[in-house]
């Protein structure tokens, strides 16, 4: 089956606009091989044009359990998921990915169109924002005096050890 990402005049313009989009995207058909794939794709996964897509993002050799791209050939619809991603020199990468089928003229899905967007600094963040959050903590829990919080109503909402005993 031969897919086109593009057709017209405008080819061009458009493959620039695909190659320079600031995350992973790419075309998968129904056997999950990769037909295209933009320019920050081929970057960290390499020329994987006719590979599957589970081992190129995974390195497994079956597809991935809770697929995105099978429910989207599945049932017609986007799907969006959280997944972890292996580039071609073994670097982890956190993405939120989002699926869009492509159809035919008879409204058919014959692709699926997936792009993954790179968390991995609001997920160093995330990190970041626990620990900060498990120092509070503590810090309240092993102040040497007496500490409450209280709502409104003036009912105690917590109390650090100290208080407690």
């Amino acid at each position: 089956m031969d897919i086109r990402l593009h057709s017209g005049d405008d080819d061009g313009v458009y493959r620039q606009y695909w190659d320079e989009m600031p995350c992973y995207l790419s075309v998968h058909d129904p056997e999950y091989r990769i037909v295209d794939g933009n320019r920050r794709f081929r970057d960290d996964f390499g020329d994987a044009i006719g590979e599957k897509c589970f081992a190129v993002y995974k390195g497994r050799g079956d597809v991935c359990p809770d697929c995105p791209v099978a429910a989207t050939f599945h049932d017609g619809s986007s799907h969006c998921s959280e997944q972890l991603l292996l580039t071609r020199t073994g670097r982890q990468v956190p993405v939120i990915v989002h699926t869009t089928p492509i159809r035919n003229e008879n409204g058919g899905v014959v692709a699926v169109m997936e792009m993954h967007s790179d968390i991995s600094e609001a997920k160093r963040l995330e990190r970041l924002l626990h620990q900060s959050q498990q120092r509070l903590a503590q810090l309240f829990e092993e102040v040497p005096c007496l500490v409450t919080v209280q709502g409104r109503d003036h009912v105690i909402q917590h109390a650090n050890r100290r208080f407690r005993e």
